[in-house]
């Protein structure tokens, strides 16, 4: 949903650009960070750690921002991820794949629980 008075790219956490750019075909990981933004430069932990009792919502994974986490989705997928920012609906950061850290969010909602270390 847009806002016809707002600029979104103005917003440097604004999900809707990042998710523009990937159906327009451009690769998430191409998307330079933000000023000031935290960056992983190491490999996550090599150990992938037990599930925990549900944990969602914004304000408990703010403590994991710019820490290794954990996340299970509620698909059954779970990865290493390092959040940036979160906002009411989303998680911003940075999603390991065997090709390293690539830029990525993930809606709030998806999120069945996570892990900080």
């Amino acid at each position: 949903m847009y806002f016809e008075n707002f600029n979104q790219f103005d917003d440097p956490y604004n999900i809707y650009e990042y998710w523009d750019r990937q159906q327009q075909g451009f690769p998430v990981e191409y998307m330079t960070p933000q000023m000031g933004e935290a960056v992983p430069f190491l490999a996550p932990p090599s150990f992938t750690p037990p599930i925990p009792a549900w944990q969602v919502g914004p304000q408990g994974i703010r403590r994991c921002i710019n820490r290794n986490t954990y996340i299970w989705l509620t698909s059954g997928n779970s990865f290493w991820f390092f959040p940036t920012f979160v906002s009411r609906q989303s998680l911003v950061g940075f999603r390991w794949s065997r090709i390293g850290w690539t830029r990525s969010f993930i809606e709030l909602r998806r999120i069945r629980s996570y892990q900080c270390f």
